[in-house]
């Protein structure tokens, strides 16, 4: 984590001597030089410029002291050429490069200079005075101007603003593929001495300058010009007046002409203090109020950034200042009561990768420094350091982001906790010291008997013990060094491009020449010291005796990289070497290379990726299981960059990287982390996806396999509330805690601690159980499974047994899984995958059962996907709580198990009750018609409201029967007539007495059932209407029966035709019966197909006459 450390600057003699006021403050573009403007303030003149150094101190030979007063400065952007306008008129143009001459110009110029600015050659130097006098200069090589100008223009007084076409200032451009192409593009123009910009007058007049130098009116605006900004990624020109007032014209690259494109009034008050760009279409004002508003060209948005959202300022603060940190996206702000608030901008958020967020939210509230005596009067962001100068008029501050030092050795960590304290512990006593300085710390350096602390050219070593607080000074020494070491009682120092090995008093014991360059790096892990030169070049000394000696030949690391090296390491027997390097802009990239010492083996592998293939092809496959599991891993470092590298102290296999996201990622890492509680540091947890999304750095475990690859093992999330790895003590990653950094205060817990995954749960005590376990799980990470039963066969602890059971996940080995099961005595574990063995014919599905119960689930998840069971995912999905994307899954692959998910998801929103959620489910899945009447019958208002709402005929009959069950009759009859239930308006109204009503429902319906039940109630008082009402319910067999029992005759054949057969030969034996009607029975018979001769005879007997039987028999056959 950055601090920032302030600096107040070396006061010159004659500032030192009272009475100036300081005026400005410019950093040099490229180099960390920090130009100051003072004047007297009594009578206002006598002014005078200085030249700092970014740790504030004078450099030698750069005043420049005038009778006048300074009114402005510009520096050259490559070489440290400064120039200086006066008010007298006079240009000086200081050189801090060989002689540090000051060259001066007086001869054209009688008014005060309002502005200088150099071309991007450094060729040209354009002048604009009080009385409009435009003057561009030519000047030579050493930064002096040639007495004669190249162009002089008489414009409209006073002139305030000069601003280029094209920047040349390379650190501060938007993007690295923007800035080769514009950074120095007068290298494209016709000359290099050629000249782009626009001028304007307080007045409001806008004037061109081409690159031949001639003057061109391009625009005049209303009000008094306060702010000309100009934008290289919308190619135009914004001019804001006093009054708030915003023109933006648009630029022709081609014919050099201006085109005004927007006319707009800026909130705020008509007292604007300073407005700049805060990113490449991003407008950030203030004028005097408690907030700095932002206007976002691209989006046509207006947003605030509010003071009174930051603790530490007070309430009645307001911003007095405000600048732009390209290169970092920091936005910082200077209030009135002294202190400097900074905001960080994510555009990985606003850029649509995360949820929306409103465009304020954008900004990441970064530091608050301590406040500074005086009113802040201007500020201005140097390199891309992140150094910051700090005018209030009685002084000048320097400001730096410095990130907080910290050392790991042998269980004992020390951590900087502030700018000139370090807090040390001893991890097996869990002892802490606390080590004050009066010095600004520079880094740290710890073993067991001592501890190095240096800075400002100064060494204090301390003895410290693991059993008494007591910290005792062991000795102290000055050396200009930066990098320091301590083995046992002697410290190395990089003196002049050697390793001077000293004393705890500073003398000189020994010096280790390096013949084939000057050291500049150093790193010891057990008593192996790795020195690294400026030309590449690597050599290892055993330390371990009275004197070093040189353990192997130097090894040169320019073959495997061109790019600058920050980082060589060895492992415990110096085996192997881990380099870091960094590209010309001195980005550190997402590679980490591995040099075999012995051999001429190297190889690199890139976080993010699946490539594992060395330098040289000795590349060995390690089948589909490993390869997965490496591919799966890698996909979880995509976009993520190497911070350090760590070896263990004693395997020698073991190798962890810390990676992290970019800085414009960092935010939104953070802002989504705030809504999950991860819990992974210090206890065991599961790795997931979105841990490792949301965290801004994770730790990466790595093992050199015997055939020298690198083999991803683990990826670990660093905890929100902690700042990075500083060490490894295998099995154990120990990281510097956020919280206490910058308090100074002392702390029982300046370190976090975190058990690897294999490793959770064991006695951590017993060496020889930790040993095995890191064969076992460098086994694993190989795939070499049984090498890894064998590691651990002795182990009797059902934690080893687990870690071994999530291996066998990523190995396949359901076989294992069985032993490994029963060995941990899981017996519901072993039953869901013996079932799972028994009933699911994909392997992958098996597994990830078997992920579930040992709570893998981005394991099981993948599985899931691969073997296509997307119905076990969805079940997986709801069991995790994970709805949205259960029913995102059922909607796209599982449609079969839609309903049933939508069911189960109101089912879970109304167990937290919300309840129009559940609703909304229920009636996805078609259930709303039994569950939402159950849930909403407490409150039957809201449920009569949402029934009247649906218009479902269902729910009306629901209600309607609710009603019913209430007593409330009429209520029931209308809701009744609303679903269309007529039976049930029928029964009513016959319960009721309302016969009359309940026939003219009947027939107005015609339904058969309404009509069934009104015939049951009209069969004892009206038995001709009951048949009547049967027959229209088309119940004939019940109308025939009915017939029967009242002995009507009349309609018993119209409906013994009507019935079924039986019904028929009932309905003829009745009538056969009877002599009368014996034709009506021979009739029914005949239908029925049983007109036996018997019958036939006995009907010819009867009728008397076997002719007229035939004729009767054969008349009912035709008709």
């Amino acid at each position: 984590m950055a601090i920032y450390f302030n600096r107040e600057v070396q006061a010159a003699a004659s500032v030192a001597a009272g009475g100036l006021k300081y005026q400005l403050v410019q950093w040099h573009p490229v180099h960390e030089v920090l130009a100051v403007a003072a004047k007297n303030e009594a009578t206002d003149s006598d002014g005078s410029v200085h030249c700092y150094t970014h740790e504030g101190q004078l450099l030698e030979g750069s005043s420049i002291q005038r009778t006048s007063v300074v009114e402005c400065m510009a520096w050259e952007q490559r070489r440290k050429l400064l120039a200086v306008g006066w008010r007298s008129g006079e240009i000086s143009v200081s050189s801090l490069e060989g002689t540090k001459d000051v060259f001066e110009q007086s001869s054209v110029h009688r008014d005060a200079i309002l502005f200088l600015c150099w071309n991007g050659s450094g060729s040209r130097l354009v002048s604009g005075d009080q009385n409009g006098l435009l003057v561009i200069w030519r000047v030579d090589t050493k930064g002096s101007l040639y007495p004669l100008p190249v162009h002089k223009h008489q414009l409209v007084a006073p002139l305030n603003h000069c601003i280029l076409k094209y920047s040349a200032s390379l650190p501060y451009s938007w993007n690295q593929s923007e800035s080769s192409e514009k950074a120095f593009s007068w290298k494209h123009a016709s000359d290099q001495d050629s000249i782009s910009c626009f001028v304007t007058s307080q007045k409001g007049n806008i004037y061109h300058i081409s690159n031949m130098g001639s003057v061109s009116e391009t625009f005049i605006v209303e009000g008094t010009i306060h702010s000309v900004l100009y934008s290289h990624a919308r190619q135009s020109l914004v001019v804001i007046t006093q009054m708030m007032q915003l023109y933006q014209y648009a630029v022709n690259a081609n014919s050099n002409t201006i085109t005004l494109s927007m006319n707009a009034k800026l909130s705020g008050n008509n007292k604007p203090i300073n407005i700049i760009w805060a990113g490449p279409a991003l407008l950030a004002t203030c004028s005097y109020e408690d907030v700095v508003r932002l206007w976002d060209f691209d989006r046509d948005e207006n947003y605030l950034l509010e003071l009174a959202n930051v603790d530490r300022v007070p309430e009645t603060a307001h911003v007095t200042y405000i600048d732009y940190n390209k290169t970092k996206a920091i936005l910082s702000v200077a209030t009135s009561s002294g202190h400097i608030v900074m905001w960080q901008y994510s555009p990985f958020k606003s850029k649509g990768l995360g949820p929306r967020v409103e465009p304020s939210e954008c900004w990441n509230l970064l530091s608050v420094t301590p406040p500074i005596i005086g009113l802040i009067t201007q500020m201005r962001w140097g390199t891309a350091k992140g150094l910051l100068a700090v005018n209030s008029g009685q002084s000048v501050h320097i400001f730096s982001a410095q990130v907080m030092h910290s050392h790991f050795n042998d269980q004992v960590s020390a951590v900087q906790v502030s700018p000139k304290s370090v807090s040390v512990t001893y991890h097996s006593t869990n002892l802490v010291h606390s080590i004050n300085v009066d010095f600004l710390i520079d880094g740290v350096c710890v073993t067991k008997e001592h501890t190095a602390v240096w800075g400002d050219k100064k060494v204090m070593l301390y003895s410290l013990s693991s059993d008494k607080p007591v910290a005792r000074v062991a000795g102290s020494f000055t050396t200009t060094s930066t990098v320091i070491l301590l083995y046992e009682y002697s410290v190395f120092v990089i003196e002049n491009g050697q390793v001077e090995v000293r004393t705890l008093q500073g003398t000189t014991k020994q010096v280790l020449t390096c013949p084939e360059g000057a050291a500049n790096l150093m790193s010891i892990n057990g008593h192996y010291l790795v020195v690294t030169t400026d030309t590449a070049w690597v050599m290892v000394w055993d330390i371990s005796r009275r004197e070093p000696r040189q353990f192997s030949s130097p090894k040169n690391l320019r073959e495997m990289t061109s790019d600058s090296i920050v980082s060589v390491k060895c492992n415990s027997v110096c085996s192997h070497l881990s380099v870091i390097t960094t590209d010309r802009q001195d980005h550190v990239g997402s590679a980490i290379n591995v040099v075999e010492m012995e051999g001429n083996h190297k190889f690199s592998y890139t976080l993010g990726t699946a490539d594992f293939t060395g330098l040289q092809s000795n590349y060995v496959p390690r089948g589909d299981a490993v390869e997965s599991r490496q591919a799966e891993l890698a996909v979880k470092l995509a976009g993520r960059l190497l911070a350090t590298s760590y070896w263990d102290n004693e395997e020698p296999k073991l190798l962890v990287c810390e990676a992290m996201l970019e800085h414009d990622q960092v935010s939104l890492a953070r802002s989504r982390r705030r809504h999950f509680t991860t819990g992974l540091l210090g206890k065991q947890s599961t790795t997931s996806v979105a841990d490792l999304t949301m965290a801004s750095s994770v730790a990466v475990v790595m093992f050199i396999t015997d055939d020298t690859e690198l083999l991803l093992s683990e990826i670990i999330p660093v905890e929100e509330h902690c700042d990075g790895l500083i060490g490894v003590a295998a099995p154990v990653l120990y990281f510097s805690k956020l919280s206490i950094i910058g308090k100074g205060e002392r702390t029982d817990s300046p370190c976090d601690t975190h058990i690897m995954r294999d490793f959770v749960g064991l006695d951590l005590r017993d060496k020889a159980v930790v040993k095995s376990m890191m064969k076992f799980t460098a086994c694993c990470t190989e795939g070499n499974m049984d090498e890894a039963f064998k590691a651990i066969k002795q182990i009797k602890s059902k934690a080893v047994w687990e870690n071994m059971a999530k291996m066998c996940v990523s190995s396949r080995r359901l076989d294992v899984a069985a032993v490994c099961l029963g060995n941990m005595g899981n017996a519901r574990a072993a039953m869901a995958l013996r079932k799972a063995r028994e009933e699911l014919p994909e392997v992958e599905a098996q597994l990830a059962t078997l992920a579930v119960q040992l709570n893998m689930l981005d394991e099981a998840e993948l599985l899931f996907k691969q073997c296509e069971r997307y119905d076990l995912l969805n079940q997986f999905y709801q069991s995790m709580g994970q709805w949205s994307q259960a029913i995102e899954l059922a909607e796209t692959q599982d449609r079969m198990n839609l309903k049933t998910t939508y069911y189960n998801y109101g089912n879970h929103v109304e167990s937290i009750g919300e309840l129009t959620a559940a609703i909304n489910c229920y009636e996805k899945s078609d259930t709303h018609y039994v569950e939402v009447p159950r849930m909403l019958l407490d409150d039957p208002d809201e449920l009569q409201e949402y029934i009247m709402k649906s218009k479902d005929k269902t729910l009306y009959q629901w209600w309607a029967e609710y009603m019913e069950s209430l007593g409330d009759l009429e209520a029931a009859l209308q809701f009744y007539r609303d679903g269309g239930d007529h039976t049930s308006i029928v029964r009513i109204h016959c319960y009721m007495g309302n016969t009359d009503k309940a026939i003219d429902e009947v027939d107005r319906s015609g339904d058969r059932a309404a009509a069934f039940h009104l015939a049951q109630r009209l069969e004892t008082d009206d038995p001709q209407k009951a048949i009547h009402y049967y027959t229209k319910a088309q119940s004939y067999s019940t109308a025939l029966k009915l017939a029967k029992e009242c002995d009507l005759q009349g309609e018993l054949m119209s409906l013994a035709l009507l019935c079924s057969e039986d019904d028929k030969l009932e309905a003829a034996r009745i009538y056969e019966s009877n002599p009368a009607t014996i034709d009506k029975a021979i009739v029914l018979y005949q239908e029925v197909g049983v007109a036996t001769h018997g019958l036939m005879d006995q009907a010819l007997l009867l009728a008397g006459s076997y002719q007229l039987a035939i004729t009767k028999v054969t008349a009912q056959k035709w008709f």
